[in-house]
């Protein structure tokens, strides 16, 4: 068999240029069913964990002496243009410059030394995983849920280490990863009257 037009065989394995004879079959899901009872309750037991100071120091992050209380919620923002205070909802967040507004913010509340530790720690993996598209190594940061992926979202999601996600798709696995509970998280206003 050949390709219309072409020198080169196709679709035989016996040809130069044609596929393999018995290649990798994906057969096997890996994926594990979980009650719908149990993930709720592992999604809100590593909830209430990230109000917990001590264990969000333990597992490592970093952030200022001034924090007393956790999780970090994020409520309403004002800019000043032209003497003008305009106000409006972290969520629908303006994209001039975007990035660089959410790394001010987060350093403002006292959590940029993490967002450094994350830049800091990232390496170059080892191993044939490098040759496979995965190369760097990042370590794990600010988890930030908001109530849409718009805006704010859009913003931090390009952050080293920062993790996006929406109320409605919170799970253990963001809230843990590596089953390790207390990651450091920024919750929005209307992402809080999301969860209830």
């Amino acid at each position: 068999m050949r390709r219309t037009g072409q020198s080169r065989g196709a679709q035989n394995p016996h040809t130069l240029g044609g596929r393999r004879a018995h290649g990798p079959k994906v057969e096997k899901n890996w994926g594990r069913k979980l009650n719908l009872k149990e993930r709720r309750l592992a999604r809100d037991s590593a909830l209430s964990a990230t109000t917990s100071v001590e264990n969000v120091s333990a597992r490592g992050h970093r952030f200022s002496e001034d924090i007393e209380s956790l999780p970090i919620v994020l409520g309403n923002y004002a800019e000043v243009r032209d003497g003008k205070t305009e106000e409006f909802s972290i969520e629908t967040f303006n994209h001039g410059s975007a990035t660089r507004k959410v790394l001010a913010i987060f350093n403002e509340i006292g959590i940029g030394a993490d967002l450094q530790r994350a830049r800091d720690g990232r390496n170059i993996r080892a191993g044939k995983a490098t040759m496979r598209g995965r190369v760097h190594k990042t370590p794990k940061s600010v988890l930030l849920v908001v109530k849409e992926k718009s805006g704010l979202a859009q913003a931090a999601r390009n952050l080293p280490g920062v993790d996006v996600v929406a109320a409605r798709d919170l799970c253990a696995e963001d809230l843990a990863p590596g089953g390790d509970i207390g990651r450091l998280t920024v919750f929005t206003k209307d992402a809080v009257e999301a969860l209830n």
